[in-house]
């Protein structure tokens, strides 16, 4: 079996890594949890996700993993998807996108399992301290309000400002219809006699609120350490999955935390220390 739960735990277990890689994506990730050809993609392409874990036939598993890594306490911005705890594979692989094909090409049944929960690894380095935060994060976290009402609210915030007053409920109406889904808007679009074609892209950045490396909002995330956040409801099944890990980690030990999101509630943490090298 292949679960977010595994990938926490192989990570948990190489997770000195963190320190020393300069790129998220040359971590010596477990190749037997992921899908041999989205590993082996070009994850500075752009294109979301950046891993995908495998799936069984009960349809556990599966989940969507992208990487944000920063040379800061920011984290970096969401330039491809909008950050989402789920996203629907029929709206991210459009037709035969390249990432469907190597789905299918496993073995997996896109059209039934398509819902997939999503998970941010972010990594949030401060080099002059010489310290270092990782998170392996539910996107539920980053998404208080639906992903429509967020796109529907940025364009009237545009259009109040271009009219230099509140748009009426008609057209409001109609910028729901249009832009309540990013996939309405963000294809490529070619226009007669334009030599050059246009697509609107989304860049999403976390607010202080969402961001958990900010140690005003997220005190419990201390340097040096890698946390797994998860929504406060899957508490008791991360522990039971994660009971070896946390047995065998008494000194360090692994923390239980409750992070008080200050837009969305609580959320259940796992915490682990850095082994820092001994000095020579």
């Amino acid at each position: 079996m292949s679960t977010i739960f595994h990938f926490f735990n192989d990570i948990a277990l190489k997770r000195e890594h963190f320190i020393s890689l300069e790129k998220l994506k040359d971590f010596p990730f477990d190749a037997r949890l992921l899908h041999v050809d989205t590993a082996a993609a070009d994850t500075e392409s752009g294109q979301f996700p950046d891993r995908i874990l495998r799936i069984d036939p009960d349809g556990r598993g599966g989940e969507l993993i992208e990487f944000k890594d920063s040379r800061s306490y920011s984290i970096a911005s969401f330039n491809s998807t909008i950050p989402a705890g789920q996203k629907d594979l029929r709206d991210l692989f459009a037709d035969q996108g390249t990432r469907r094909l190597q789905l299918l090409a496993a073995g997996e049944d896109t059209d039934r399992f398509y819902l997939r929960d999503v998970y941010y690894l972010i990594r949030g380095r401060k080099r002059t301290a010489g310290t270092v935060k990782v998170c392996l994060v539910h996107g539920s976290f980053f998404e208080t309000i639906p992903i429509d009402q967020l796109i529907r609210g940025a364009f009237i915030q545009a259009l109040t400002e271009a009219l230099n007053q509140p748009p009426d409920d008609d057209l409001i109406a109609q910028l729901t219809l249009l832009f309540s889904k990013q996939q309405f808007f963000s294809r490529t679009r070619s226009v007669a006699n334009a030599s050059v074609k246009l697509r609107f892209r989304i860049m999403t950045e976390a607010k202080r609120e969402g961001n958990v490396f900010d140690p005003q909002q997220y005190p419990d995330i201390h340097d040096n350490t890698l946390s797994f956040i998860v929504p406060y409801h899957e508490k008791a099944r991360a522990l039971h999955a994660l009971r070896d890990l946390i047995a065998s980690n008494t000194s360090p030990p692994l923390t239980q935390l409750t992070l008080v999101h200050r837009l969305n509630g609580p959320f259940f943490a796992l915490q682990l220390p850095f082994i820092q090298p001994t000095p020579t």
